[in-house]
């Protein structure tokens, strides 16, 4: 694996290639960084012109955002790459998170912005996956299949994802789990498998296990002859006879009932099914896709799940990454596609577009309760609130700017839970009210802060008599504090009680 890193500095080449070395371990990544763009460019044309190397046996590259001078930015070096025959994935890194510069950077080419401030953990992970997907696909945004082209499909998560179930379902692998969290997408994958069987004559069923009654579970998978039961007046086809010859898609399957289970595990071990009040077996042929959010392993652990049935469904695992994990360009693609939804869906001819701070405050949002489900239900509720089809911080729902803003200097500079304590929702709706929507989000946080350490020097004025004392109560650096104070001071927020620490 042949990884370029063009920085001006040798801080973060050197721990990128630790890491790398850490994780694949030492010799297995060819990690070479460069200082400046002209020897940058000429490594790139010194690939190009060998006829035995060619540029897309470099795996990645890795470009800063400032390169030390204003004309010499990563963006431009880029696209020098890029005229030279570079055709790898080049990915911008920045210590700079605006939005503008993200958007200009992915719509330029890059495929993807990782802010300096993730740890090099999350760095090398997303330069692994990029590097994955750069080799698994045939091209960009060419999802195909030996069903043909699928359509509906946001994303290059989804897109890998179309393209492996393609191979699925054209070999007939069976079983399939599908796995991520709430709203990363399993209905998704279930119209993608919809689509690719459309020119088929192979049917395709759908089970919601959650929706399913204990009672009448078995009734509805397996079916029931006549007078089976008390009410059953005639004999019914169950869902998995639907599927003969073809597919079923069981959601949430951690919700069947351990009877439920058992009769799953015997029908996917031997095609089997015997309906209610039936003396003999029907043998069918199908294909199983099975999804879920829960973590089977655990439910297995405690005796919820059975683990024979587990290690049956576990013939071909897909991983959907939740939002947070996916790249800058997905995460804006995804964006700009439920824009254009409530667009059409809000009959609204102008259309929604989000600015600049609204969105870096949503793409810094982990989404963690149901990832692209929640992304939806914010959108939706701030575009009541917008004009002329604008979203701005005033639009968002006091309660995600609580969530998302408040732990922001929590998370980055360590402060306890009780500095947050002082924060009131209350206090929310009033910033949005009064805030100057051009200063952003840095400034909505600037002012978050300066509500903390006002309170909290108002409720226990013995600890401010120094940066030393106030530091200690807000768990967090004196070094931190003193860089957020000076900040403050800058964007004249610092409170009057506290100017005495900084002067």
């Amino acid at each position: 694996m042949l990884i370029i890193h063009l920085d001006d500095e040798l801080a973060m080449p050197l721990a990128l290639r630790h890491e790398f070395d850490r994780k694949f371990g030492r010799g297995k990544v060819e990690y070479r960084a460069l200082r400046r763009i002209d020897d940058f460019l000429a490594l790139c044309k010194e690939l190009a012109s060998n006829k035995s190397i060619s540029p897309r046996s470099i795996d990645c590259v890795l470009i800063d955002l400032d390169l030390g001078s204003e004309k010499d930015n990563g963006i431009h070096a880029m696209e020098q790459a890029k005229a030279v025959g570079v055709t790898a994935p080049i990915i911008i890194l920045s210590g700079n998170d605006d939005t503008r510069l993200m958007s200009s950077a992915i719509q330029r080419g890059a495929a993807d912005y990782i802010s300096k401030a993730e740890s090099l953990q999350v760095v090398c992970d997303r330069v692994n996956r990029t590097i994955e997907k750069f080799h698994m696909r045939p091209g960009p945004g060419d999802v195909r299949s030996s069903s043909g082209r699928v359509g509906g499909v946001v994303g290059e998560t989804m897109a890998g994802v179309a393209d492996t179930l393609g191979r699925v379902l054209a070999r007939g692998i069976s079983p399939v789990l599908v796995r991520g969290e709430s709203g990363t997408g399993k209905e998704m994958v279930a119209n993608v498998i919809e689509s690719l069987l459309e020119n088929t004559q192979q049917p395709f069923v759908r089970v919601n296990c959650a929706s399913l009654h204990e009672e009448t579970m078995e009734s509805e998978l397996f079916g029931h002859e006549k007078g089976a039961f008390t009410g059953a007046e005639r004999a019914k086809v169950g869902l998995f006879e639907s599927a003969n010859g073809g597919w079923i898609f069981l959601d949430e399957v951690a919700k069947l009932s351990t009877r439920a289970q058992a009769n799953l595990l015997r029908v996917l071990e031997s095609g089997e099914i015997r309906p209610l009040g039936a003396t003999a077996v029907r043998m069918l042929r199908f294909c199983v896709v099975a999804a879920t959010n829960e973590d089977l392993e655990s439910l297995a652990a405690q005796g919820l799940f059975r683990l024979d049935l587990l290690e049956r469904l576990r013939g071909y695992v897909i991983n959907l990454p939740p939002l947070r994990q996916r790249s800058v360009a997905e995460r804006i693609a995804i964006q700009e596609h439920l824009l254009e939804r409530l667009r059409r869906e809000s009959e609204n001819a102008v259309g929604f577009r989000l600015d600049s701070a609204a969105q870096k405050l949503i793409l810094s949002a982990p989404f963690q309760r149901s990832n692209v489900r929640e992304l939806w239900n914010l959108l939706q509720a701030a575009a009541v609130e917008a004009d002329d089809g604008v979203i701005s911080l005033r639009c968002l729902p006091p309660s995600f700017l609580e969530e998302q803003v408040s732990p922001a200097y929590k998370s980055n500079d360590g402060a306890s839970d009780e500095s947050l304590s002082f924060i009131q929702a209350g206090d929310v709706a009033e910033m949005q009210a009064n805030i100057d929507l051009n200063l952003g989000y840095d400034y909505l946080e600037l002012v978050y802060f300066s509500r903390v350490v006002e309170r909290l020097a108002n409720a226990n004025p013995e600890h401010i008599r120094s940066v030393r004392s106030l530091a200690a109560k807000l768990k967090v650096g004196r070094h931190v504090l003193t860089r957020k104070m000076r900040n403050l001071e800058s964007a004249g927020l610092l409170p009057v009680t506290l100017r005495h620490l900084i002067y």
